[in-house]
Order: structure tokens, then C-alpha cells, then sequence
């Protein structure tokens, strides 16, 4: 049993290796070689990388001829990798930037934190990091969202007929959520709002095989920009209740290595292009592409409304 459990891992193993070589090829580029200590590495999840493959070979590659992310086309995970090259080179930095696949958010962060990789491919709360213990081993960006701005909805299956139009306060007491085991930022709005009924899961492909598999019958998920809302995640199609939203209590920021040997260039380069980007609207419009500061939603219930109107400005490393 342990011997195909260990042939299983293997064969995943080579199957993403062998995933990320496919589409440096479809780049002309060369797969990435074993990777030394000062080699800019970005972490990433696997559909993140393929989905921002995709989304850079409709600009001829180059990360910089990338002016507006097509709408409606890519989620977050990719168009957040590009915001942060197009950051990087927009601030002078010109090395080569290769990536490594890690499943989830707190992997990534202490891949970062120890230096493995220079960044965290990502944009992720204060809370998160603290959470990790490793505030003091990385350098934070300036915030990529606001405060409150990071704004989900309750997806479900389209099948899941009794979430249809379905009430907050039945909702609550009567459906069974699934979260990712490091959404924290979630579960400081669920102690406000009093869900507790939610299991959790290690992967967003645990949490919708939950879903799939009728153990829990929503997931909060950040808005889409799609007509309906709607999103397929890992290849399972959901859709939102109507009329909910809440938002994160946070602002969420770009973490880069203190003890990466480029920590300290791939940080400035960084906050320079970031700037850049802020000024000119870029960072603004590739974010409302995947759904955020959408005004389709002004009018539904933010359900933490009373938690999101007080809180501080986060301290920023000089």
C-alpha cells in the first residue's frame, strides 16, 4: 500500500514537471533548470502558471505589451503573476524570472520566508503572514487591494436547488459551508457574522470536491466578472446566491523574501513598477477584469458591513 502510495506521488510529481516543460515549449523558451540561490523565483499554483502562459501568449510573450487584460477571460491567480513581472521589469529589474509550483498559500509564504523562492506569487492580508510566524522574514508591498475591497459571494452548484435564492439567516443555520484551511480572513468574518457551520479542506480542488461530493453546499469565492457571476473552478461550474456579499477585512500586499539573496533588488524593483502601474490604471483595470470594484454588486447586502468601517493602515517596511 505505501509502495503505490509512493508510485502515486511520483507519477503526480512528473506529471506537473513534465506540465510546466509542455508550455515552456509552446514559448520557445527552455524548461527552468535546477535553481540556484540567487535565481528570481516566483512561487505560483499550477493553474495560476498555465493560465498565465496562456494569457502572455496573446502579447507575444512580453509581459510589457500587456496594456489591458482581456475581460471577463482570466482569474486572479494570473493576472496577479502578471502584475508582478510587469512590475518587476517596469522597475528596472531584467533577470530572468522562473517559477515553482506550490499547491497552497501557506507553502508559499514559508517557501518565501526561507528563502527558497524571492516572491510569493500572490497577493495575501497581514493576517496571513502573521499567522505563518514569519512577518519579520519578508518585505511587504504597497497594498494591491484596499481595505474592504476584496469582496466574495456563496458559490454553489447549479444543481444545489435549495441555495437558490436562499436567505442569509437560512444560510446560516441551515447549509453547511467549505473553506480552504488558510482562508483565516474568511473565518474572522464568519465569527462576525455567526456561521459556524463550514468544514475545511487543504486545496481549493479538496474544497470543491466537498461540494461535489454533497458534504458542504456553498464556498465563498471572490466575484467573477462573468454576466451571470459565475466561475469555473477546477472544472466544476458555480454560481453565487444572489443578493450576499461580504467583504475581507484586510488590505492584501505582495511578500518578498528578506532572506532570498535578491530580496532586497526584486522589493525595490517591485514598489517602483507598482507605482507605475498605479498611476497609469493598470493595476486598477486588471483587477476589475477578474471581477473586482465591480458596480453590478453595489446594491446587495454586504452582510460585514459594520466590521469593514473601522480599521488601521498597515505599516509599511521603508
Amino acid at each position: 500500500m505505501l509502495k503505490n502510495s509512493l508510485k502515486k506521488k511520483a507519477r503526480t510529481s512528473l506529471l506537473t514537471i513534465c506540465s510546466i516543460a509542455f508550455c515552456f515549449a509552446i514559448l520557445g523558451l527552455s524548461p527552468t533548470p535546477p535553481a540556484c540561490a540567487d535565481d528570481i523565483i516566483i512561487n505560483l499554483r499550477e493553474e495560476s502558471l498555465n493560465s498565465y502562459f496562456k494569457l502572455i501568449s496573446e502579447f507575444d510573450n512580453d509581459p510589457l505589451k500587456i496594456k489591458h487584460i482581456p475581460f471577463q477571460k482570466y482569474k486572479r491567480g494570473p493576472i496577479e503573476i502578471a502584475i508582478i513581472i510587469k512590475a518587476l521589469r517596469l522597475g528596472g529589474l531584467t533577470d530572468e524570472i522562473k517559477f515553482k509550483v506550490i499547491p497552497n498559500s501557506n507553502r508559499q509564504i514559508k517557501d518565501t520566508a526561507d528563502g527558497k523562492s524571492v516572491i510569493c506569487g500572490q497577493q495575501l492580508p497581514i493576517s496571513f503572514v502573521e499567522m505563518n510566524n514569519c512577518f519579520d522574514k519578508v518585505f511587504m508591498s504597497a497594498p494591491i487591494t484596499n481595505y474592504g475591497e476584496f469582496q466574495k459571494l456563496f458559490y454553489y452548484l447549479p444543481e444545489n436547488h435549495k441555495m437558490k435564492n436562499i436567505t442569509f439567516e437560512k444560510l446560516k443555520n441551515k447549509t453547511k459551508g467549505a473553506i480552504g484551511i488558510d482562508w483565516y480572513s474568511d473565518i474572522t468574518v464568519f465569527n462576525a457574522i455567526g456561521i459556524t457551520n463550514y468544514i475545511t479542506g487543504q486545496t481549493t480542488l479538496s474544497v470543491i470536491k466537498m461540494l461535489k461530493a454533497g458534504r458542504a453546499d456553498w464556498v465563498p469565492i471572490v466575484v467573477h466578472n462573468t454576466d451571470d457571476f459565475s466561475t469555473v473552478t477546477e472544472g466544476v461550474k458555480l454560481i453565487p446566491v444572489q443578493g450576499l456579499k461580504f467583504a475581507l477585512p484586510e488590505t492584501r500586499h505582495f511578500f518578498i523574501s528578506r532572506k532570498h539573496p535578491m530580496g532586497k533588488e526584486v522589493y525595490a524593483a517591485l514598489q517602483k513598477g507598482l507605482k507605475i502601474l498605479r498611476e497609469n490604471y493598470f493595476l486598477r483595470d486588471a483587477l476589475y477584469a477578474t471581477g473586482f470594484f465591480t458596480p453590478r454588486i453595489d446594491s446587495w447586502e454586504m452582510l460585514n458591513a459594520d466590521q469593514i468601517e473601522h480599521h488601521t493602515v498597515p505599516h509599511m517596511e521603508k
